[in-house]
């Protein structure tokens, strides 16, 4: 494996997506900004369905309400959201190769275990 790049998290969430949702996730954000300017996207769009998706089967199943499997408005297209297990700052990301350099996994290190 080895580390192609860092990357941070504020707001103790982090979010997987590929290259095209996530950008039509930057549009969502930037125009949610534009019709709420003083408000907190967190606290004001995502609390509540991080909290219903807390009571879903899934979530009682794993026995986490700390992720959400989210679609955008415009396209239906789903990302990841999710706790970043030890909150703000910045995460590496590990990639792995097969033998022909294609990508397998990818492994981020939440939580370390050096820190318990």
């Amino acid at each position: 494996m080895r580390c192609v790049f860092l990357f941070e998290v504020d707001t103790g969430l982090a979010c997987f997506a590929d290259a095209s949702t996530a950008e039509e996730y930057k549009v969502f954000l930037e125009e949610w900004k534009q019709e709420h300017p003083e408000g907190n996207l967190y606290q004001d769009y995502f609390s509540y369905l991080f909290a219903e998706n807390a009571k879903s089967d899934l979530a009682v199943k794993v026995g986490a309400g700390n992720f959400l499997l989210w679609k955008l408005p415009q396209s239906g297209k789903r990302l990841v959201m999710f706790a970043s297990g030890m909150g703000d700052g910045i995460y590496s990301a590990y990639w792995g190769m097969d033998q022909n350099e294609n990508i397998t996994e990818l492994v981020v290190p939440f939580m370390n275990p050096e820190y318990f």
